[in-house]
């Protein structure tokens, strides 16, 4: 017997994330209890958030990266002085 988040993750879910990547788990849960008559899918709800985060890892949006650059005064300070920098 299939589990039942797997009865409805390809013919329900996985068309609103492909429409809609910023999609929650727990907003993919409310649209299965108003949609189908599972007696209690927030009992789901870490399966529901696992499959999600997979499914974004694979297909979602790329995500942007912010590298932060910290160095100290005295580095800054010596990478600037002409003898750092070979030029004397």
């Amino acid at each position: 017997m299939p589990a039942p988040l797997d009865e409805v993750w390809e013919p329900l879910l996985l068309p609103l994330l492909a429409r809609h990547p910023a999609l929650t788990p727990a907003t993919l849960l409310e649209h299965l209890q108003e949609q189908t008559p599972y007696p209690d899918w927030s009992s789901l709800k870490r399966t529901q958030q696992r499959r999600v985060q997979h499914w974004k890892s694979l297909h979602g949006p790329t995500l942007a990266v912010m590298v932060s650059w910290r160095t100290s005064p005295e580095r800054s300070a010596s990478a600037m002085s002409p003898r750092a920098s070979g030029w004397l």
